[in-house]
């Protein structure tokens, strides 16, 4: 028996301060919940908060409750450190996950056994045991980083989900649970994706609480660990606190407490908006998972049992039943099949006996030996397995993963899949002036050619630092971290004044052809061309002192200095070949137009630089 919990952060507030004060309570319930938890296991404990950008970071130790959130030594592997790193975030946590354990499979001092699971980038707790954990393994032909039977249920979400790559979804979910045997209730988010966590039970409990003014879903195994959650965050909102910001105190209708149904998975999308009217079942999707027609078993079915005692047992009360009829059972010699609810002969039973390890074909019944292939029984009887559908199998390919579990503390940044999004056709824009023809702006031939005409002299980005130039951000790897809309508004805005530029400047060029407003001899049309290849002299100046400081930054941060006042050739000569794997446009002649030669004798490295521009280009 173990404890799980888990808080999702449903939306958005509208004023940082709404959201400070959440963070502030989701730290709060978090580490009281995992203390109420205790009870349910004492022999390790774990967290992992997901914040909106895609970073994570978890925590775990081979200590129970209590002794591990009363860590304060300020470091990373205490607990108040931990909240420090969380408070310093720039972004919002959205998802946590907490674990108490009470080992059975796997040896708590190990902390790879300990939960939350980490496989490359999927992370998640399980409470429960698995009969069939050693089989996946087998099956999978994976790596196993440790012991615990838990690991196994997320080496399968990250074969079928390709590392989080793929989002969830319900059939993936239903061909895990498919390869389960055995009792399970799980959380488990992907650090590729900040809006979706999924949970699926069978046969153990998961209880869930709303909080609407907060916007938090809490979930926990117990109902009784929620209810005094609130008990002592309403003790603390009304007696303890100090200041302006405190937690608002919760009313009875502010809350909604209700049990997630059993053989069921269920998939939350904290993009969805939680107001006063709001309900649980609004925050996720749900399908019931398999309990029939399970693959990946390790018996066959309950009549090939080496259970001696089994037998014994079965055979004395089919020797009574026998007796009191005053007729021979028609029982004797079989065993139960709880699959198709009937007996099954077992003649073979004990013949199997000696059988170390046997395969089971479900289609025909035929026995072989793992080991040695060799066929052990041809005549069992095919009625004894239900049938599975019909290329269950193929549904999902599995690959190998060699990725080891961490087990110690991480603050990894995980990159965000993008997935396109499907934009419906837009209406089209009628533009009616009173006295003028109707014109349709999307549909004019001209237009449309004369912005095919500008786009192919526009300047093509040739590199990813161009890109990361253009948008304004100090590092390549945020472009990837960035919420769609965030980075759609970026592009936006580069572009719209570009596009706004161009424009007014084309408006001006037609205007002065028509009109001669200048009474010298050099023309408006000479002073507008003029000023656009300033422009891009200037545009073409910034984008050398930037490529320049890039080297810089990339000379300083990977290479190191040597000394002083020299830096390694090697150093200088790595860095310039990487930029120019990427940009063919750093040459010396444009170097030169934005450099002086004094500054060429002031900075060395700088005339190292273009020394290798040359050598590189040929110039």
């Amino acid at each position: 028996m173990c404890g799980i919990l888990g808080v999702l952060a449903f939306g958005d507030f509208p004023e940082k301060k709404q959201e400070k004060l959440r963070q502030e309570a989701m730290i709060f319930l978090s580490s009281e919940l995992l203390q109420l938890t205790q009870s349910r296991g004492k022999d390790a404990t774990g967290i992992a908060t997901m914040f909106s950008n895609c970073d994570y970071m978890g925590l775990k130790m081979g200590i129970p409750p209590t002794d591990f959130v009363a860590r304060f030594g300020g470091t990373e592997k205490d607990f108040d450190g931990y909240i420090n790193i969380w408070r310093k975030k720039a972004v919002p946590a959205k998802m946590i996950l907490g674990h108490c354990r009470k080992s059975s499979v796997g040896n708590p001092e190990d902390n790879t056994n300990n939960h939350p699971i980490k496989v490359d980038d999927i992370i998640g707790i399980h409470n429960g045991t698995l009969t069939n954990h050693n089989r996946i393994f087998e099956l999978l032909k994976c790596d196993r980083s440790g012991t615990v039977d838990s690991e196994a249920i997320f080496r399968l979400l990250h074969c079928f989900t390709n590392n989080g790559k793929e989002p969830f979804a319900p059939e993936l979910i239903q061909e895990v649970c498919r390869r389960l045997h055995g009792t399970y209730a799980c959380l488990t988010f992907t650090g590729n994706n900040p809006y979706q966590m999924v949970g699926f039970r069978d046969s153990r409990p998961l209880e869930a609480l709303l909080i609407k003014p907060l916007k938090l879903l809490l979930m926990a195994s117990e109902k009784d660990f929620l209810k005094h959650v609130i008990f002592r965050y309403n003790k603390m909102a009304n007696l303890y606190q100090l200041g302006t910001t405190k937690f608002p105190p919760l009313k009875k209708a502010d809350v909604e407490l209700s049990s997630l149904p059993d053989d069921h998975l269920y998939i939350f999308d904290i993009r969805k908006e939680v107001e006063s009217m709001s309900k649980i079942e609004d925050l996720f999707i749900k399908e019931r998972i398999p309990r029939d027609n399970k693959i990946w078993d390790t018996k066959y079915n309950s009549q090939y049992t080496t259970e001696t005692n089994y037998l014994n047992k079965l055979t004395k009360k089919a020797e009574n039943l026998a007796k009191n009829t005053k007729k021979k059972s028609s029982r004797l010699g079989m065993a139960w099949n709880k699959e198709i609810k009937g007996y099954q002969d077992i003649a073979k039973l004990e013949e199997s006996k000696s059988y170390s390890n046997v395969e089971i074909n479900l289609k025909n019944g035929q026995v072989v030996d793992a080991e040695t292939k060799k066929v052990l029984i041809t005549d069992a009887p095919t009625s004894a397995v239900s049938p599975l559908p019909n290329n269950t199998d193929q549904k999902f390919s599995l690959f190998r993963t060699y990725v080891d579990i961490d087990s110690t503390p991480t603050t990894t940044r995980a990159k965000i899949i993008e997935y396109p999004i499907p934009i419906k056709n837009l209406p089209v824009v009628v533009d009616t002036i009173p006295g003028k023809t109707e014109v349709i702006l999307e549909t004019n031939p001209e237009a449309l050619k004369k912005a095919e005409i500008a786009l192919q002299k526009e300047k093509q980005f040739k590199s990813d630092q161009e890109v990361q130039f253009t948008l304004d951000v100090d590092k390549i790897e945020q472009l990837t971290c960035l919420r769609p809309y965030i980075l759609g508004n970026k592009i936006r805005k580069f572009f719209y004044k570009r596009g706004w530029y161009n424009g007014y400047m084309f408006h001006l060029h037609e205007t002065a052809e028509t009109e001669n407003i200048y009474k010298n001899e050099l023309t408006s049309k000479k002073l507008l061309i003029r000023a656009n290849n300033k422009r891009k002299l200037a545009e073409n100046n910034i984008r050398i002192m930037k490529n320049i400081i890039y080297i810089f930054s990339h000379i300083a941060t990977e290479y190191g200095i040597t000394s002083s006042d020299v830096v390694s050739e090697v150093g200088i000569k790595k860095a310039v070949d990487t930029v120019l794997t990427n940009n063919n446009e750093l040459t010396m002649d444009l170097i030169k137009n934005v450099f002086k030669p004094g500054d060429f004798r002031k900075i060395p490295i700088l005339g190292k630089i273009a020394s290798l521009t040359t050598d590189k280009h040929g110039d």
